[in-house]
Formats: C-alpha cells, sequence, structure tokens
C-alpha cells in the first residue's frame, strides 16, 4: 500500500461518500496510518493538494484517517443486496505506478446498485 493509495481512497471518502446514504467500499482502512504518524502527515499532505486543486475543503490528519475508514463500509456479502454505493480500488496496478514511464495503473472507482 502506497501513500498514493491512502491519499486517492481519502479524496475519493471525502467528496463522494455520503455516510448512511451513499457509502463507501474500498481497499484500505486507516489502521496502519494511527500506527504511523510520519505516513499518516504524507498522506494528509498528498490529499489536501488534490482536495484543493478539486476546490474542496481540506482535511487534517484525523479528517483523512475518517475519510479512508468511510471505505470499510460493509460490500454487502453473501449475495445480500445492499443498494446504492460507490466500490473503489485506489491504485490497480500499484507496481506499474511506482515505475512511472508509461507503466499502466488506473483509479477504480464504479457507483454500483444491488
Amino acid at each position: 500500500v502506497t501513500v498514493a493509495d491512502f491519499a486517492v481512497q481519502a479524496v475519493v471518502g471525502s467528496a463522494l461518500t455520503i455516510p448512511g446514504v451513499l457509502p463507501l467500499v474500498a481497499e484500505e482502512g486507516a489502521d496502519e496510518l494511527r500506527r504511523n504518524a510520519a505516513l499518516a502527515h504524507e498522506v494528509a499532505s498528498e490529499a489536501s493538494v488534490a482536495l484543493r486543486e478539486l476546490g474542496l475543503p481540506e482535511l487534517d490528519v484525523e479528517g483523512v484517517l475518517e475519510a479512508i475508514d468511510l471505505g470499510m463500509a460493509d460490500g454487502g456479502g453473501a449475495g445480500g443486496r445492499m443498494g446504492l454505493r460507490w466500490v473503489l480500488d485506489p491504485i490497480d496496478g500499484t507496481a506499474g505506478f511506482l515505475r512511472g514511464c508509461g507503466a499502466q495503473y488506473v483509479i477504480g472507482l464504479a457507483l454500483l446498485d444491488g
């Protein structure tokens, strides 16, 4: 998991999630960041840059951790119907992302119903 994975999830979580109404199901949780303050600050810094560029309110470290944890919504499981929700893979192809130089990666985001 990279700083970018966490930052993407924080930005998407804070920008698109409506807790209790439109949840987010994503890969990462913020527990690792709670154990590593330096990493948490780096993620918060990167997320703030993206939020600022989008014209959205910046988040402090705790806000970033909360936004990441919005992705821990129950995905419905066992064939159950969950309803409308965002599903996110912050960076699919992390090895390619880290290599740069034209390597392929994608931020996977879908709005699902059912």
